[in-house]
């Protein structure tokens, strides 16, 4: 928790500096279900009056975009789709980078998501080792 503020406050830093703004300025997907795909709407719009075109980059096996770069006129708004997708109970904590190298800027939105088994393995949630395995366990004796 203690990161994930760090990580916050930066962002806020970093989005007072910005040409680009993002509605909403984090994506959270709450209680998506193991083995669905999700997808959330970001709006982004170039408040600058120069063009911008951003690679958007992220590091996790579970959240996509439908493109990887993002061309934006000035004044210009575009709204992308980012997509969760994951076969395991995890809690995951992430960021879309939008690095545009022409013009050194940077932006970052941060992604929370919580997925989980629909039903009675929703007990495993989050569980590693041997959490996990004695959960399992439970499930199967009861």
């Amino acid at each position: 928790m203690k990161k994930l503020l760090i990580i916050l406050s930066l962002l806020f830093v970093i989005t007072l500096l910005s040409s680009l703004e993002f509605s909403p300025v984090i994506l959270n997907f709450t209680n998506s279900i193991v083995g669905h795909t999700d997808s959330l709407s970001l709006s982004v719009t170039n408040d600058s009056n120069t063009e911008h075109n951003f690679q958007i980059i992220n590091h996790n096996q579970f959240i996509t975009s439908q493109i990887s770069s993002i061309s934006l006129n000035p004044q210009e708004t575009k709204i992308l789709s980012v997509y969760l997708n994951s076969n395991t109970n995890i809690e995951v904590n992430d960021i879309l980078f939008f690095v545009d190298s022409e013009n050194s800027i940077s932006e970052a939105i941060p992604i929370h998501a919580e997925v989980h088994f629909a039903d009675n393995y929703y007990s495993t949630y989050n569980l590693y080792d041997n959490e996990l395995k004695n959960a399992l366990l439970n499930l199967i004796n009861n």
